[in-house]
C-alpha cells in the first residue's frame, strides 16, 4: 500500500516546514517536514539550513521509508486509513521502534480491535528531556489524530 495525498497533507500540516535545523520538545536537532537525519543517514545538527524543494525531498525519503516499514511489518489487511494512521506514527516513532511495539503486534491480531489499538497509540505521548519521561501535549494531540485517521475519521 502507499500513504494517501489526503494523510501526506496532514502530515505536512502536522509536522511544520521548518528550513532551519530546530530542537523538537525532547532536545532532538529538525529540520524541514520533522526530519532528524538526512538521506545519508547524517543526524541534523545546529545551524544546517535547506530550501524548501530539499524539505520536500527529505519528506518523501522518511515517508518512502515508513511506508516500506509497514508494508514489511503488518501482516494483517488494512484499509487506508488505518494504513496511513501507521505510516504517520512510523514516521513520528521511528521504524525501529514500530517493528518492535507492541501496537503493531495488536494491529496483526486483530486490525479491527478499535479499544485495543487506540490505547496503545495513546501509550506514545512521551518524550525524554533530561533524562525524565514527559507526557507532550503536542504528542497526545497527534496520537488523537492518528486514532482518528485509523478510525476512518471517525472520534472515538
Amino acid at each position: 500500500m502507499q500513504i494517501s495525498s489526503q494523510a501526506l497533507e496532514i502530515l505536512k500540516n502536522r509536522e511544520e516546514l521548518r528550513l532551519t535545523a530546530y530542537q523538537d520538545s525532547a532536545g532532538v536537532w529538525t529540520i524541514g517536514y520533522g526530519c532528524t537525519t538526512y538521506e545519508n543517514g547524517a543526524k541534523v545538527k545546529a545551524g544546517d539550513k535547506i530550501t524548501e524543494a530539499k524539505a520536500v525531498q527529505l519528506l518523501g525519503y522518511h515517508v518512502g521509508k515508513a511506508v516500506a516499514t509497514v508494508n514489511g511489518a503488518v501482516t494483517a489487511t488494512l484499509n487506508q486509513g488505518q494504513f496511513d494512521a501507521l505510516v504517520s506514527f512510523t514516521y513520528n516513532v521511528g521504524g525501529p521502534a514500530f517493528q518492535g511495539s507492541t501496537l503493531r503486534e495488536l494491529v496483526n491480531k486483530d486490525p479491527s480491535d478499535l479499544i485495543v489499538i487506540q490505547t496503545e497509540f495513546r501509550r506514545w505521548v512521551y518524550v525524554t528531556v533530561n533524562g525524565k519521561k514527559v507526557k507532550s501535549a503536542g504528542l497526545v494531540n497527534r496520537r488523537e489524530e492518528e486514532i482518528a485517521m485509523y478510525r476512518g475519521g471517525k472520534k472515538s
